[in-house]
């Protein structure tokens, strides 16, 4: 495989104190983000980042399935064992470093973020987030495995049923985008957001502002009901607070939300 992954290039080319510092890749496996959270269970140390070429069993928030050609994709989970206090920004995290990562590899595109965690070019979604805290028997058990999929050197126009929705690195710049140059820019825009957040820093402030349904009308869909309205602001928590026609605010914490 011309774009591989190797260990050994990567663990050089890293300058992160945290994430990455253990770091591990597969062909095949099943699911990154169940193999961090078995090493999690484990005792793993903070930071393991595995990274594979093929899931056969990806997923994405909701519980749907990832799709994604054999090492076409940059296909990366982490183990994270923050504070309570931390948990809810994880997410944020993740969805800042990515557009910046993509942006240090790809500096003629201009990656945005959908809330919650969406990662647009043109319109259209180049990146998935999923943060999922697995829990143990206390509080001090617990930790986090944040999953990253990016589509990178694929055409996913040629997939009907997503070809409208989603792009990759590759259909926006006409040509091929080095997995290793990326995986490298993610971990390290990462690792210093995430040292900031545990050191104190603003990550909230940083998120809130780069949101591109801020302000503008949306539609919002959930398994239990589906409403419009204008996203007037997010919460620390991370939830969405919207306006309905009728003055209405309602708070979003998890669904799909679409630019009207």
């Amino acid at each position: 495989m011309a774009d591989a992954l190797n260990e050994s290039e990567v663990r050089q080319r890293l300058t992160t104190r945290t994430i990455g510092a253990d770091y591990r890749h597969l062909s095949v496996t099943h699911s990154t983000q169940d193999d961090v959270s078995t090493a999690g269970r484990e005792g793993a140390a903070e930071g393991l980042t595995i990274t594979a070429d093929e899931q056969t069993r990806g997923r994405g928030r909701f519980r749907r399935s990832w799709m994604s050609p054999p090492g076409a994709s940059l296909l990366v989970s982490i183990l994270l064992r923050p504070n309570a206090e931390l948990l809810p920004t994880l997410s944020m995290i993740c969805a800042l470093a990515i557009p910046r990562a993509i942006s240090r590899v790809c500096p003629q595109l201009n990656p945005e973020i959908k809330w919650p965690n969406d990662i647009l070019i043109g319109g259209r979604k180049v990146c998935g987030i999923l943060v999922e805290v697995v829990r143990g028997e206390s509080e001090e058990d617990q930790f986090a495995v944040a999953g990253i999929g990016v589509n990178v050197n694929w055409d996913t126009a040629s997939i009907p049923e997503i070809a409208d929705a989603s792009t990759s690195l590759s259909r926006e710049t006409g040509g091929d985008v080095s997995r290793v140059e990326l995986l490298c820019a993610l971990l390290e825009e990462l690792d210093a957001l995430y040292v900031h957040a545990r050191e104190g820093g603003d990550v909230f402030a940083q998120w809130r502002s780069s949101l591109v349904n801020l302000g503008k009308r949306v539609n919002v869909s959930g398994s239990d009901d589906s409403f419009e309205g204008l996203a007037l602001d997010v919460e620390p928590s991370g939830a969405l607070v919207v306006q309905t026609d009728d003055g209405q605010h309602r708070v979003v914490h998890a669904g799909d939300v679409t630019l009207r």
